[in-house]
């Protein structure tokens, strides 16, 4: 609080919000909204998990345990062909810089010594984003993938419409975790509104582990944005 006062503001948290140019009044109801619409679905999901393992209690890890067998099997192309579809509503020059991203390499997706552990899109102004990802044919990996690109997406079309002083993420940049986590999770969104309304090639995935998938991942991309521009 201190710091936040030699700098000018009149709280930590409007410290920590302000390179993400929000409001403390806007974060305060946007999480008033989100914890008090999640309330009746996570109290669903806990009495789940109770009945599922036959326990009176559940301990923090037990949330992030899979609820179903994540075993779905999806190759690369296929899950090429699943991002294309599931992303056009995004328009039609948004599905082709997915489709350059996948038919050009920007996608390393083997298993190599020495590469980062966790899935990343680095990317700098006048080149375009690469994604750095581990591919094990799952299910998973597809979310992941379209996670990446959304972030890759977002940061070519920022870099072709904007200069570079009003291009770069993180500090007191352009935008911060809650534009960038809001432009990847989008993707995961419409990724599992397709699966959860289609098939493909005439085999429907679970609908258990689409919801799953969506809810596991949408909840840890929650926190790591809120953590972002709460904890710096």
């Amino acid at each position: 609080m201190s710091l936040a006062r030699l700098r000018g503001f009149g709280s930590a948290m409007e410290m920590l919000l302000y390179p993400e140019r929000m409001d403390v009044a806007l974060y305060r109801r946007a999480m008033d909204t989100l914890l008090e619409e999640a309330k009746p679905v996570a109290r669903q999901l806990l009495r789940l998990r109770k009945r599922l393992w036959g326990v009176d209690q559940l301990y923090p890890y037990d949330l992030w345990a899979p609820l179903v067998d994540q075993s779905e099997q999806i190759s690369f192309a296929e899950a090429g062909d699943l991002l294309r579809s599931a992303l056009a509503p995004q328009g039609q020059e948004y599905v082709q810089v997915i489709d350059t991203a996948l038919r050009e390499r920007w996608v390393d997706r083997a298993d190599n010594q020495g590469k980062f552990p966790l899935p990343i899109c680095p990317f700098q102004y006048g080149v375009h984003p690469f994604v750095l990802t581990n591919w094990n044919d799952k299910l998973s990996d597809a979310m992941i993938l379209s996670h990446e690109l959304g972030h890759a997406v977002h940061s070519l079309l920022i870099h072709q419409n904007q200069s570079i002083g009003d291009s770069e993420f993180g500090g007191n940049s352009a935008f911060g975790y809650l534009a960038a986590e809001t432009a990847s999770t989008a993707n995961e969104w419409l990724c599992c509104q397709y699966l959860s309304a289609s098939t493909d090639q005439g085999k429907a995935l679970p609908r258990p582990a689409i919801c799953w998938r969506l809810v596991s991942r949408l909840c840890s991309r929650r926190c790591s944005c809120m953590e972002g521009s709460t904890n710096g």
